[in-house]
């Protein structure tokens, strides 16, 4: 009677521990996934970091990586830096490089340092084609403006 008592409860101790080590185990997955997906979107986006996208993730920062000192004092340099009156666009991008480097550590992409950062693939026709499409937006707006104006 001993053995059985001692078998259930040995079974039912195992399968206790199984789902909660599967539990941990898919919670930390997730993590370092939204992590992972956080530093593929500013890095993808690097280039242009005020990019609608780049934005959003960078806003992400503090609550995915509340845990990382480093990451969260980066961020704070990169806030200060976007913040800073006079604005230098070079502090900006330093910060941000900074960030995205610190960010690599805790994803242990030991490999990807600041020249790896620093440079990226931005091709004229890309710039050209944002530039054109920024131009077109204020002259629609400058012609809606001017339809208000012309009704008043």
């Amino acid at each position: 009677m001993e053995n059985l008592a001692s078998i259930i409860i040995s079974s039912i101790l195992s399968g206790i521990l199984a789902t909660v080590i599967t539990l941990w185990w898919q919670n930390r997955s997730e993590k370092i996934k939204v992590k992972r997906e956080i530093f593929t979107t500013i890095m993808a986006y690097r280039f242009k970091i005020p990019h609608a996208e780049s934005v959003k993730a960078l806003n992400c920062v503090q609550a995915i990586f509340h845990n990382d000192k480093d990451v969260l004092k980066a961020w704070n340099n990169f806030i200060n830096a976007a913040d800073k009156n006079p604005f230098i666009a070079q502090d900006l991008t330093d910060a941000y490089i900074v960030l995205l480097e610190e960010i690599s550590k805790v994803l242990n992409y030991n490999n990807i340092v600041w020249k790896d950062i620093k440079n990226y693939y931005y091709p004229e026709y890309l710039a050209n084609e944002m530039n054109d499409t920024e131009k077109l937006r204020k002259a629609q707006l400058e012609a809606a403006l001017s339809n208000v104006d012309k009704m008043k």
